[in-house]
Formats: C-alpha cells, structure tokens, sequence
C-alpha cells in the first residue's frame, strides 16, 4: 500500500491489510479500513482481539510485515510512558535525536514543554512528576518528532478521570490538524476524540465503520444516541 507523498493531495486512504500471523494462530484474515489525513481515527474492540497488534504493524514494529508509510515519519504513545527514569523531563523529550546522533533541538523541546505546561520540570526527572505529568512528557516527546503519522496506544487507559479529562483537553488541542490513529476499548473516549471509529468484530476479525455524527468537543455523553449505539454495537461484536 502506497500512501499520497503529501497529505494535502487527498483526504484519506485506504489501508489493505493481508492475512498476519503470530505462530499458527491467526490474528486476522484480512483487514480494510481509511485513514482521514488530519483526523482522528478510533480503533474500538475488546481486549485481546488485536487493537495492538494492528497498531505496532502499522508502526512499523512488527518485523514480518512491512513498513506501510513509506517516506513519512510516524510517532508512537503508548499506555505507558516509558520514560527514562535516570533522565531528565528534557532529556526523555530529545531522546530520539539523540538516539540518532543528531543535535538536539532544545528550541523546540522547551516551546513543547510550555505548551504542556511543564517547561519550569525541565530538570526534573520522572520520579519526581505525578502520573498525569509524566504522560505530559510523553505528549511533548511524541510531539517532538514531527511525525506525520501520530499512534496512541490506549494511552489514557490507566489514568484516574480527572487527569483523563485534562490529557483529553491537552491532546485534542496539541494534536489538532495531525493524523492520528487511537486505539482504545472505550466508547465514550472514542466518541469524544475521533472523527472516524471502526469495529473489530468476529474471529478472526474484520474491521466495520461505525456511523455516527462527529462534534469538535469531548463534551460528549453516555446519554447521546451514538454512544449507546456505539456500546451495543461493541457488546455484540
């Protein structure tokens, strides 16, 4: 699968995906799906059924099957954040330059910084921030990279629903006009964060577009019409 060289040529893609295998077992057949260029997409399922594993294949993670985004840079944020105890919050930031030898840009590490409201942390270290400050920092690092393409792996799973709520304010708004592919077992979240949500239903698995009417807020509930459609939907699959 070839995607457009430049995202401003179309509005979506197609995504073509054949039979992955892990051992003998089967983890889907085929799988076929859009990507909307500058949108959030949702990837919705229950636990197990390969939310994941779709998402490291599409990141180029997984080492028997080929990278799909040639000639664009991706960025992956996970459930956990992963940071580097022994390193500063403006270390973990530049860690992939320097992982790659290049000059870190300490510019751009510090407006991100400040943009996720922790530029007075920069020296501290991640022992030393709360839960939801530390997933802050994996924001401003995924941001760092300039991807072209963003993955969240369930990344506000594990967080209570205050510091849920304001990652979700912060996200949307860092993360406005990017492409973005989010993984997530939850309705509501996906109602309240992406344009485009599809189903994994049956074994194995197929992806199914689910219709709804997308609004520009997370203000969303679980007394809307969508979202009881959406978890009925999800408790059939």
């Amino acid at each position: 699968m070839q995607l457009a060289a430049d995202f401003s040529e179309t509005s979506f893609q197609k995504v073509d995906l054949a039979t992955f295998k892990r051992g003998k077992s089967v983890i889907w057949s085929r799988l076929n799906f859009d990507i909307h260029f500058g949108k959030w997409t949702a990837l919705l399922g229950k636990s197990g059924i390969g939310k994941t594993t779709l998402l490291r294949c599409l990141a180029g993670l997984e080492t028997n099957h080929p990278f799909l985004f040639p000639g664009h840079k991706v960025a992956l944020l996970a459930q956990k954040n992963n940071l580097l105890p022994w390193s500063t919050v403006l270390g973990n930031v530049i860690i992939g330059s320097k992982l790659r030898g290049e000059k870190p840009d300490l510019d751009l590490a510090y407006a991100l910084l400040e943009q996720v409201s922790l530029k007075e942390y920069a020296t501290h270290y991640p022992m030393q921030l709360s839960v939801g400050m530390r997933q802050r920092v994996a924001i401003a690092r995924t941001l760092y990279e300039k991807a072209d393409i963003i993955f969240l792996d369930e990344p506000f799973t594990a967080l209570d629903t205050k510091i849920k709520y304001d990652l979700y304010e912060l996200t949307t708004r860092v993360l406005a006009g990017k492409t973005v592919i989010l993984v997530t077992h939850d309705p509501l979240e996906a109602l309240r964060l992406c344009q485009s949500i599809y189903l994994f239903r049956g074994t194995p698995p197929q992806l199914d577009p689910f219709l709804f009417s997308p609004i520009e807020s997370i203000s969303v509930t679980a007394d809307t019409p969508d979202f009881k459609r959406l978890l009925e939907a999800v408790l059939c699959a």
